[in-house]
């Protein structure tokens, strides 16, 4: 409470008066702060985790396949992934070049990348899991085709990496959900996550 908080909005401001600003956490005092300086919240972030038990892993449905990732995969998976992720502004725009990245973290595994393949042998889904450090693993990402939904394949998506997760002896998995994809957070529910955590982004208000 010295005004350091204050000059970093105002630089930030008035070098990119478009920026928007993450609060982690419902903090009453970010809240404050940030409607003082004419911030309104524009996206909430939930963070849901599931403490590990018994998992059920719902079969996979007539007509499709589950296997894991090969650096093969890597093409068609960044097209899919811009296709389910279009309207979204971070995971949307991840490239080739990005995946290649990620795929060089100590925490990668691609028996921990689940992908969906059609009748045709075409990809049309996926769930990523990151192994966390003590005992906290993460949903990193899932996404499904617009054909592959409404088929029960998220479930048994959401179920193997629950499976994967009580299978590491991990304690928990974690992941985030966009508070307004209200019928992903019902489904998540319904797999037993509860919501821990909210993140609020806000936006100078027009």
């Amino acid at each position: 409470r010295r005004g350091i908080g204050t000059a970093l909005i105002d630089t930030l401001v008035s070098a990119h008066p478009l920026a928007k600003v993450w609060a982690h956490g419902r903090v009453p005092g970010a809240a404050e702060f940030a409607r003082a300086r004419g911030g309104i919240p524009v996206r909430e972030l939930l963070h849901m985790t599931w403490l590990a038990g018994d998992a059920v892993v719902p079969p996979v449905p007539d007509g499709w396949e589950v296997r894991t990732f090969t650096p093969a995969d890597a093409a068609a998976w960044v097209a899919l992934n811009a296709e389910i992720f279009a309207d979204h502004p971070e995971q949307g725009s991840i490239t080739e070049a990005d995946l290649a990245a990620r795929m060089t973290k100590p925490w990668f595994d691609p028996r921990l990348f689940w992908l969906v393949v059609n009748e045709l042998g075409g990809l049309a889904g996926y769930a990523w899991m990151k192994p966390g450090a003590g005992g906290a693993d993460e949903l990193y990402v899932i996404g499904l085709a617009a054909s592959a939904r409404g088929t029960g394949l998220a479930a048994h998506l959401v179920g193997r990496v629950q499976e994967a997760t009580a299978a590491r002896g991990s304690t928990s998995l974690g992941l985030y959900v966009e508070a307004g994809n209200k019928s992903a957070v019902r489904s998540y529910e319904r797999a037993g996550f509860h919501t821990d955590g909210v993140d609020l982004q806000y936006a100078r208000g027009r």
